[in-house]
């Protein structure tokens, strides 16, 4: 299975595993089986993350880049949620704008 590498700074890691974690909680899955999968993606995507090891792989990689795009989304207002959800995201939008384009790459390079 091929794994990709991120090169990410603690800031990177706090922003990507908040936009897990609403991405998560917005249930836009068409299918309970498919938000089943979505969600241990991304729990493996994080647990990764937050221990250094962005080793991820190409399905991780693509619930993160979902993940930061969809934020980047809500941040700019297309996508409505509760304040407080939009909050946490907001201090990251920075790390989403950086984040996007080279996730961008990534995927393009899965395709």
């Amino acid at each position: 299975m091929r794994e990709l590498n991120l090169d990410l700074n603690e800031n990177d890691v706090n922003a990507i595993c908040t936009a897990l974690d609403l991405l998560v909680s917005l249930n836009l899955e068409k299918t309970e089986k498919q938000s089943q999968i979505n969600a241990q993606l991304a729990y493996f995507a994080s647990i990764k993350l937050q221990n250094n090891s962005p080793q991820l792989t190409a399905n991780e990689a693509r619930i993160v880049y979902a993940a930061v795009s969809c934020a980047k989304l809500i941040l700019a207002g297309a996508y409505s949620v509760e304040t407080e959800k939009k909050k946490e995201l907001a201090p990251y939008i920075f790390n989403y704008n950086r984040l996007e384009r080279q996730l961008q790459v990534l995927d393009d390079m899965l395709l």
